[in-house]
């Protein structure tokens, strides 16, 4: 059959406007990946750091609140162990 992978990209929505905290995510990411190595063997699962939405014209993605979350996100995602592979968004950005 091959191989698959499976795309992930974290969402800043959910610390936006949802408001959602951290560790809630993060719980959730490990959570999405726990499901998808047992229902698809071999899966390779690719996450993406998120980029800063600092100066957003929607309010409630554009303050030190949500960047210090997506801070926090992304170091989780560099660091899990979790992914067989990171694409560092903020990196190949500069954001």
């Amino acid at each position: 059959m091959g191989w698959t992978c499976w795309p992930l990209a974290g969402r800043v929505n959910d610390f936006g406007n949802a408001g959602a905290r951290t560790e809630d995510v993060v719980a959730g990411v490990q959570e999405m990946v726990k499901r998808l190595r047992a229902s698809i063997p071999g899966v390779w699962v690719v996450m993406g750091t998120l980029t800063s939405s600092v100066n957003s014209a929607n309010p409630g993605y554009g303050g030190a609140p949500v960047d210090e979350k997506r801070k926090a996100f992304n170091e989780f995602v560099r660091q899990a162990k979790i992914f067989d592979a990171v694409v560092d968004l903020k990196a190949v950005l500069g954001k």
